[in-house]
């Protein structure tokens, strides 16, 4: 065998089509790099300026403990962005840059092992043994063409969906961990097979579940990769070591998996109760979870170019086996490709591995939690091993190289081609705007996201009334009825459709978000300066009478605290602090909150009125109550560990001084 300095030939060639590879997605991502932040970026972001920058141990420990997506808070994925910004706001560029590396990172690990499996399979013979470099090339394009897919785009340019990228990092890692252990079980090594199936395993697990609730499902997937491609090695191996490695399966695999399962049975009689405003019942949910499965396999299979990607809510719900007509077809395939998956085990390992690994890694978020019915992201870390039965018919022969080369460097033209056409949409805001309006016209969210972000030479006039329009065919929808308000205002008008738009949302409107809080104080300010016509205090003040006497705000302690509040900023834009006192007390009798009481102490200060805003903490002060914290969730530690170290105290005491300072310089003038 020639070498070229210490490489071998073919492995120098490998080496470079790596290279080549992973520098043509970098290039074909790079320009989705200038977008800008989206949908739900800001809100899981805010909190890296939330106690100021983070350059101690006490703001770090506060913004770590700071997330609020679930019960674990995702501190890992949340980490994960101090690499990129300690302070916000922030430029999104570095947020972005580090989701291509991660995601690169996650093509290397895969790479990686899928490459040990094929060793693994070759080991124990079976139908289509490949030699160790037959598995290099079988590795990358498997990798190659998952690295590529454009359908990973969305999840890539999108930062806050890190959180769906992490688990995959830790679970590919887990793997890799599993397989040494499963050398050093072979090779008697015990102590060391432990420490990698035990320890290994259970750091990249709980990494895995600390990014993201999915990651949870880790040991579960390790375990289908053994049984597919490891316990078939043990059949000639001593009596000693099949025992090691059954228990080490045992201890690291099965028992955390079958917590996990247990875990999500518990969950369905709190789904099945679920009132948090979600547009579909449990049933209706679990019915659609086989029709978004099937679309998520139809855009890997048949890989498009296009925005879309964010804006998913107008995904249909199946309210029967029959309703849509495509549930029951869904179902029945889903069936069908598990049934292959468990049958095929033997015949097929890599086929039925993919597909078994495709719908293990979908339980949590496709099941039974009444998450949103449908997101592409859901997709990044089951696709995993779709495209390996695909490497191993192109690049797993010895005959027709040419043939087969030529088949993989097209397959990975066309989806690079693919991926470029999209990235290209994800960093221009305004064409992404306009293309998902475009590419789900029944869905709200993508109306208002082109509303606020116009194509070039729309007027606000045209703006308005293509909102108006979407609201007409759509019903009723609270953020949509604001948003077209502001377009209004924006054309120098307000007419009384849109007025109209904004009373039927207010009636029926079942969740109330902090965005609808922040438009509705805006407006205020904006009425109060006469700067929108027919926008006034009074239109505004009617709009809260609605928004209380909604169903779903009554019992609602929360809802009504934050209507409570606007009502206060009500009154002091009307110039009557005294009202706003009684408004404010009263949220806070709603729902003692410090974080409230300190805002509407401190807006009573800057509206010249401070001997209120000291009165308004006094309030607070007899009315909270030190609440034993129990430690359930995140959020909950986060509260205890703010308390704990007397941030509020401090908060409290600063605002105390600056309130009384004004105080004596209003009594002195």
């Amino acid at each position: 065998m020639r070498h070229i300095g210490l490489l071998p030939q073919r492995r120098l060639a490998f080496l470079l089509a790596v290279v080549a590879v992973f520098t043509a997605v970098w290039a074909c991502y790079s320009p989705g790099l200038a977008g800008g932040f989206l949908f739900d970026d800001e809100n899981n972001l805010r909190s890296l300026g939330a106690y100021g920058p983070i350059e101690d141990g006490r703001t770090l420990l506060y913004y770590l403990t700071s997330g609020i997506a679930d019960l674990t808070g995702r501190p890992v994925s949340v980490a994960s962005f101090l690499f990129d910004a300690n302070n916000w706001p922030a430029d999104p560029y570095p947020f972005k840059r580090t989701n291509l590396i991660i995601h690169l990172l996650n093509g290397a690990l895969l790479l990686a092992v899928v490459w040990r499996l094929e060793l693994r399979l070759s080991q124990a013979g079976h139908n289509l043994p490949t030699t160790e470099s037959g598995a290099r090339w079988i590795a990358l394009l498997a990798a190659g063409c998952w690295l590529a897919h454009p359908l990973f785009v969305s999840t890539t340019l999108y930062v806050v969906q890190r959180h769906a990228m992490l688990p995959m990092t830790f679970v590919l890692a887990a793997l890799l961990s599993w397989d040494r252990a499963f050398s050093l079980h072979l090779s008697r090594s015990p102590l060391g097979a432990w420490a990698w199936g035990t320890l290994g395993i259970g750091v990249c697990g709980l990494a895995a579940a600390l990014s993201k609730p999915n990651g949870l499902l880790a040991p579960a997937l390790l375990w289908i990769a053994f049984v597919w491609f490891y316990r078939s090695l043990l059949v000639d191996s001593d009596e000693s070591i099949r025992r090691g490695v059954r228990a080490n399966v045992m201890l690291a695999l099965v028992l955390p998996a079958s917590l996990v399962l247990l875990a999500l049975t518990t969950r369905i009689p709190s789904s099945l109760e679920y009132t948090g405003g979600r547009s579909f019942t449990f049933l209706e949910r679990v019915l659609s979870q086989p029709r978004a499965l099937m679309e998520y396999l139809s855009s890997l299979a048949v890989p498009r170019m296009g925005g879309g990607g964010l804006f998913v809510e107008d995904f249909a719900k199946s309210t029967s086996l029959l309703d849509p007509p495509t549930t029951l077809p869904a179902l029945i395939a889903i069936a069908g490709l598990i049934a292959f998956a468990i049958w095929g085990r033997r015949r097929w390992p890599v086929a039925s591995f993919s597909i078994a690994f495709f719908f293990a890694a979908q339980l949590i978020e496709s099941s039974v939690i009444m998450l949103e019915l449908f997101f592409e992201h859901r997709s990044y870390l089951p696709a995993a091993f779709l495209f390996w039965p695909l490497a191993r018919v192109l690049a797993g022969g010895a005959n027709r190289i040419a043939a087969r080369l030529a088949g993989s460097v097209a397959l990975l033209t066309l989806l690079l081609s693919l991926t470029l056409v999209r990235a290209s949409d994800w960093g221009n805001p305004i064409r992404l705007a306009q293309l998902s309006a475009t590419h789900r016209p029944d869905s709200i969210r993508a109306q208002i996201a082109a509303a606020n972000m116009p194509a070039p030479g729309e007027t606000p006039e045209q703006v308005a009334d293509r909102l108006a329009a979407a609201l007409d065919r759509l019903g009723p929808d609270t953020e949509g009825a604001f948003n077209l308000v502001g377009a209004e205002c924006q054309a120098g008008r307000l007419t009384e459709r849109a007025i109209q738009h904004v009373d039927a949302a207010l009636e029926v409107e079942t969740q109330w978000h902090h965005e609808m809080i922040v438009w509705l104080r805006n407006a205020m300010l904006v009425a109060a300066e006469v700067r929108c016509p027919n926008l006034d205090l009074d239109l505004l003040d009617r709009w809260l009478g609605l928004a209380r006497r909604n169903r779903a705000s009554t019992g609602n302690s929360t809802r009504q605290q934050n209507l409570t509040h606007l009502q206060g900023v009500l009154a002091l834009r009307r110039g009557d602090p005294q009202r706003a006192l009684a408004e404010f007390n009263s949220a806070l009798d709603a729902e003692p909150n410090p974080d409230t009481a300190l805002m509407q102490a401190a807006m009573l200060g800057d509206a010249g009125a401070p001997g209120l805003g000291l009165a308004h903490l006094d309030h607070f002060q007899n009315r909270s109550q030190r609440i034993a914290i129990k430690l359930h969730s995140m959020q909950q530690l986060h509260r205890w560990l703010i308390e704990r170290t007397g941030y509020y105290e401090r908060e409290f005491a600063h605002l105390r001084a600056a309130l009384r300072e004004a105080a004596d310089k209003e009594a002195g003038a």
